[in-house]
């Protein structure tokens, strides 16, 4: 009887405890799926907003596009009046970048630089044209090059033109349907390799002069949640310790010896997928298909 006794008052002693464990875990699991979810529902309404906006974006580039003046070029070709493509790039430019300030969310920084990127590839290549002359000039250095024709640099052809264009059209196009996807977030996964648990931080590319915003870091191999998509710069720093590269930055420098190596692929998660490995052994990180890629054997 006394046996019974005791075991009976020793598991009343222990039940309080466990049972304030459980308590302590229920009311865990619940706040942090209270947090994902606001987190989601904060996500949407961003994504609807800037849907909206990026509608308008596109309709005010293809007005402007379909209302570009025709006139000769070179050789009597159909052609544009190069300045006049040039306002239409550097005006669009400018209302995506407001397009996404009106956001008022500071993590957008990345997705506007990739749309920045996209625009400027293009304004180059308007502003530098490849003339007839300096073609021959570099082609055949000791032939005489012929007369150059003053509308190649005030104008621009009309199929060239197009093609330019088209391509920022489809860098408006894609972060329209991002947003109005609901998909401006992903999960990001970086891993590392042969050096695990390093430590890899990373924050928004930004297209305008300042500070850089706070990074976020994510300790190897690991995933973070909630991550904008757009251009990032980043670094990846090694654990103490460790006998391979000890940090490793998107410029890729070479490590000590002289040994070649691979420049580091950008954090793009725009069109890159959302896994990352950092290869300490090479000083080279690049986007992967899947976990299962970031491994020493699979390389």
């Amino acid at each position: 009887m006394i046996a019974k006794s005791h075991r009976f008052w020793a598991a009343f002693r222990v039940g309080p405890t466990c049972l304030l464990s459980l308590l302590l875990a229920a009311r865990t699991v619940p706040a942090r799926a209270e947090v994902d979810s606001k987190m989601n529902e904060s996500s949407t309404k961003l994504a609807k907003q800037l849907a909206q906006e990026m509608d308008q974006v596109q309709r005010k580039f293809d007005a402007r596009r379909a209302a570009l003046p025709t006139v000769p070029g070179s050789g009597g070709a159909p052609a544009y009046p190069r300045q006049a493509v040039i306002d239409l790039i550097d005006s669009t430019e400018k209302e995506l970048d407001q397009a996404i300030e009106r956001m008022k969310e500071p993590g957008l920084a990345g997705l506007r630089a990739w749309g920045d990127e996209q625009i400027e590839e293009s304004r180059h290549k308007i502003e530098k044209p490849a003339t007839v002359a300096a073609t021959q000039r570099k082609a055949l250095p000791n032939v005489v090059p012929l007369k150059p024709d003053p509308l190649e640099a005030t104008t621009v052809g009309t199929a060239q033109t197009q093609q330019i264009l088209g391509q920022i059209e489809k860098a408006i196009e894609r972060i329209f349907h991002l947003a109005d996807k609901d998909d401006l977030e992903v999960k990001l996964w970086v891993g590392s390799t042969p050096a695990e648990h390093a430590t890899f931080r990373f924050w928004p590319k930004s297209s305008v002069q300042g500070v850089p915003p706070a990074p976020t870091i994510i300790q190897t191999n690991g995933r973070e949640k909630h991550v904008l998509r757009g251009l990032y710069d980043y670094k990846a720093s090694a654990p103490a310790g460790s006998r391979s590269g000890i940090e490793i930055q998107q410029s890729g420098p070479a490590p000590a010896g002289g040994m070649p190596t691979l420049r580091s692929e950008r954090l793009d998660l725009v069109n890159g997928s959302s896994f990352f490995c950092c290869r300490f052994d090479e000083n080279y990180c690049h986007h992967v298909n899947d976990e299962s890629e970031c491994r020493a054997e699979r390389h």
